[in-house]
């Protein structure tokens, strides 16, 4: 039985500006992939990233993001840059990379960065912006255990391929294609038996425990830092369990409520919209306790002990 006292508690708490500009432009955003989704000609445009030309779908949320610079999950990139700014990572393993979002803040904090990417039409996006980034690696394909099958299928939705998956996944659209990707370990992904230096970013629409449970030996051997995602409490029980000595965290907007969706106080919404008490904190779960934790993580950052 849970007590308060075993209650996560927040380690660090960023402050943020402009929050209000941020989340009105991510709802119009989409709105207009919702309303273009509709309408049956392409909407194809040329970005300039890394010098790169690169030509994108805006009928896709993700692509869209990518069009107009817009961070997908800033909570994540605070964690990210900070633990490469500890010296406490040097490689950033990207599994379910998608567009690269991540990859294009972190590209100069990060020695080396893998990205992990089933859906061809993102890795081939990839590709393009990271083919002068000696330090970046695009992997197209699926990360399974040894005896998995090397051939699978990969369902990608049409108005946000982020929500593609190999699972069935509860986010998953009616309106998807198909596509047939290769199947790989994450030992043939990294080619180094070393991930000491290692953050390992799971993030595959419901394939998580899968990944973590084939790949768990190696990551506690190495003593890599982890981190999932996890759409429900149990969920993040259930894969957190894989992992023996290790200390959890997750991140959590000030004006989300435990199941991630919008708080229900207007008062409390409205003095965020305007920058005043808007944050994100970073809470530290006491052993693998997360009863009374939130009920939707974007990430669970697991740190082996001796690195917390």
């Amino acid at each position: 039985m849970s007590t308060n006292s075993n209650k996560p508690v927040p380690v660090i708490t960023i402050q943020l500006i402009k929050l209000g500009a941020y989340l009105l432009h991510r709802a119009k955003m989409r709105f207009t992939v919702a309303s273009d989704r509709k309408k049956n000609n392409e909407i194809k445009v040329e970005k300039q990233i890394f010098e790169k030309t690169i030509l994108l779908n805006l009928k896709d949320l993700d692509q869209r993001l990518l069009y107009e610079d817009h961070i997908r999950e800033p909570e994540n990139i605070f964690t990210y840059t900070a633990l490469a700014r500890a010296g406490l990572c040097k490689t950033f393993i990207d599994i379910g990379a998608n567009y690269g979002h991540d990859a294009i803040l972190l590209e100069k904090e990060y020695d080396k960065i893998v990205l992990i990417e089933p859906n061809p039409s993102a890795a081939t996006i990839l590709r393009q912006m990271f083919k002068d980034k000696k330090n970046v690696v695009v992997i197209n394909a699926a990360v399974v255990g040894e005896n998995s099958p090397k051939e699978l299928l990969l369902k990608v939705p049409k108005d946000s391929s982020a929500l593609a998956s190999i699972v069935d996944s509860p986010l998953m659209r009616d309106d998807v294609d198909t596509f047939v990707c290769k199947g790989m370990t994450l030992k043939e992904c990294v080619e180094t038996n070393d991930l000491s230096s290692s953050y390992i970013k799971i993030d595959v629409e419901g394939g998580e425990y899968e990944i973590l449970s084939e790949s768990a030996d190696e990551i506690m051997e190495s003593r890599a830092i982890v981190g999932f995602e996890a759409l429900s409490r149990e969920f993040a029980i259930k894969c957190v369990a894989l992992l023996k000595g290790y200390t959890y965290y997750y991140a959590k907007f000030d004006f989300l409520d435990d199941s991630g969706s919008l708080v229900k106080s207007p008062f409390k919404l409205l003095l965020s919209l305007f920058g005043i008490n808007s944050s994100i904190s970073i809470y530290k779960v006491y052993g693998n306790d997360f009863t009374l934790a939130p009920d939707n993580f974007s990430q669970v950052y697991c740190v082996p002990n001796e690195k917390e």
